[in-house]
């Protein structure tokens, strides 16, 4: 059995949480493959990962000259941008992804906490409520869904979607708000 590749060696490290690891490993990779999307992108995200936004973009950017870029990816490029405080650009690659991936629940979910944060509430309910068409009593959907809202100024339906949100936790309490 022959060894590993790189690429397959860097994505067992990130899997088993070996950020720098497979960090040294992709960029070693990237020494002798410079037009590697695929090593780029790996790269950007451990480099997500170690909270390093600024220069994950810069691997996500390198990539994408050779290869567009797939919704997990623009997930993590739209996440470097909610680290950056950038909700605007985090709300368009955001929306880039679910418009590939319709049914993914989770970027339904960070577009619906980006939307939060740009105070842009009606869109924001929205998105939770389409991760709770997806994923059936999701306590932290159904929680921002009534932070939402509130943030209409709609106290009493984000009082009932508080109640709701503790109610489907009944005595195993897994979200902290």
């Amino acid at each position: 059995q022959s060894p590993p590749s790189p690429l397959q060696e860097a994505r067992s490290l990130l899997a088993a949480g070996k950020v720098p690891a497979a960090e040294a490993v992709l960029r070693e990779y990237l020494k002798n493959d410079p037009s590697s999307a695929e090593a780029h992108y790996l790269l950007g995200d451990a480099l997500f990962r170690e909270q390093k936004a600024r220069e994950s973009l810069a691997e996500f950017t390198a990539g994408a000259k050779f290869k567009r870029p797939e919704a997990s990816d623009l997930r993590i490029v739209a996440s470097d941008y909610v680290l950056l405080g950038d909700f605007a650009d985090a709300d368009k690659w955001f929306s880039e992804v679910i418009a590939e991936t319709p049914n993914d629940a989770e970027a339904w979910y960070l577009l619906g906490r980006t939307k939060y944060n740009e105070n842009r509430f009606a869109e924001a309910i929205t998105s939770f409520e389409r991760v709770l068409a997806l994923r059936p009593k999701d306590v932290q959907a159904e929680d921002n869904f009534g932070l939402s809202q509130q943030g209409l100024g709609h106290t009493e339906e984000g009082k009932i979607a508080f109640q709701t949100a503790i109610a489907w936790q009944h005595d195993n309490p897994t979200d902290a708000q």
